[in-house]
C-alpha cells in the first residue's frame, strides 16, 4: 500500500518542477514589451470586471479602484512608448511616428479614465464608456502593430 503512495507521491512531485521549469522557461523568452503588455492585460481584466454591471462598481468601491488601475494603466503605457520591437515588423508607412501617436492615444484615454474613476458621483455607464475608449486604443494599436505569439516571444 506505501509502494502505492510513494509512487503518487514521486509523480506528483515530478509533475510539479516540470511545469515550473517551462513556466520559468517562457518568462526567460519574453520581450520586454511583452512583459508590460501581460501587466496591461491584467489591469484590463480588473478594470472591465469593476465596470461591467453595476455589481461589480460598487464592489470596486463605486468605480475608485478603477482609478487605481487606470494609473496602473498609464505607467505601463508611459514604459512601453519608448520601446519600438512591434514598429521595426509592422506594416504601416512611418511605423515609430504611427506607435508614438496610438501611445500617446492610449496615455491619454487611460488617464481620462482616472480622472473619470476619481471623479465624486461617478457612474457604472460613465466609467464603462472611459473604458470603451481605452479598448478603442488598445484596439486600434494592436491593428497596426500586433505581434503574433510566436514572434512575441
Amino acid at each position: 500500500m506505501s509502494r502505492k503512495w510513494s509512487v503518487l507521491a514521486a509523480t506528483m512531485v515530478t509533475s510539479a518542477l516540470l511545469i515550473a521549469s517551462f513556466s520559468v522557461a517562457e518568462d526567460e523568452n519574453e520581450t520586454p514589451l511583452g512583459k508590460i503588455m501581460a501587466k496591461v492585460q491584467k489591469a484590463n481584466v480588473a478594470i472591465r470586471k469593476a465596470t461591467r454591471n453595476p455589481v461589480g462598481f460598487k464592489k470596486a468601491n463605486n468605480g475608485k479602484d478603477v482609478s487605481k488601475q487606470a494609473d496602473e494603466l498609464v505607467k505601463l503605457a508611459k514604459q512601453a512608448k519608448p520601446l519600438k520591437d512591434a514598429a521595426k515588423k509592422a506594416k504601416v508607412q512611418n511605423p515609430e511616428a504611427r506607435w508614438d501617436e496610438l501611445m500617446d492615444a492610449f496615455i491619454k484615454s487611460a488617464e481620462d479614465l482616472k480622472l473619470a474613476a476619481q471623479a465624486d458621483g461617478a457612474t457604472q455607464p460613465q466609467l464603462k464608456g472611459a473604458v470603451d475608449k481605452v479598448n478603442k486604443a488598445c484596439t486600434n494599436c494592436h491593428n497596426d502593430f500586433r505581434v503574433d505569439e510566436e514572434e512575441f516571444k
